[in-house]
């Protein structure tokens, strides 16, 4: 068993060699590249419209033709880690059972591409992390997760469009066999007024 004096050995060694100057100038310029990599960046302020709470209406559906099921809930999304990642935390009732969940969006500056993540009260699972481009208004994500139906690896397409400060949205598909996509999901958040003083 790993003590805890073991480990607080480990961690101030590890904080030694970070604090360590460079030795020659590619190490000088390799600590600049991955300082620079740790920042946030233009990529991060692209998410600012998401901070803040919501009211939010989700839309499930089971196939196709009209949504199966119409929820609503709450979503407060705010920073964290220095600016770096939206973590978004969700609140409301599904089949009258309540609900919660947690959202994490970030920005990997070394990849050049967003990820994204959700886990829930429904499941034990935590969503894999997906894969996102920007294009315009929108991010498209992409993610391999298993059915849990057939237990076989599925394609699940998200979309996240900022409309504007106030209102964004989240689209799910998955991937069919035919190689088309099903909506399963539709999130639209509206940004929530404050309440006038009495």
């Amino acid at each position: 068993m790993v003590s805890v004096k073991h480990v607080l050995t480990l961690a101030l060694l590890l904080a030694a060699c970070q604090s360590t100057p460079p030795e020659t100038p590619e190490e000088a310029r390799a600590v600049e590249e991955r300082q620079l990599l740790a920042q946030p960046g233009p990529e991060h302020a692209f998410l600012d419209d998401l901070v803040g709470e919501f009211d939010a209406r989700l839309k499930v559906w089971m196939g196709p033709g009209p949504p199966r099921a119409t929820y609503r809930g709450q979503m407060r999304n705010e920073w964290i880690l220095g600016g770096r990642f939206v973590e978004g935390t969700f609140t409301g009732e599904v089949n009258d059972e309540p609900f919660e969940a947690v959202s994490l969006v970030g920005y990997d500056n070394a990849q050049q591409v967003y990820h994204a993540t959700w886990l829930d009260t429904n499941s034990t699972a935590m969503l894999p992390i997906s894969r996102g481009r920007r294009v315009e208004d929108e991010i498209h994500f992409t993610r391999e997760m298993i059915d849990i139906g057939t237990g076989e690896s599925t394609l699940q397409r998200e979309l996240l469009t900022i409309e504007s400060s106030d209102r964004h949205t989240v689209e799910m598909f998955i991937g069919l066999p035919d190689g088309s996509l099903l909506r399963t999901t539709e999130i639209t958040y509206t940004r929530r007024k404050e309440q006038p003083e009495q």
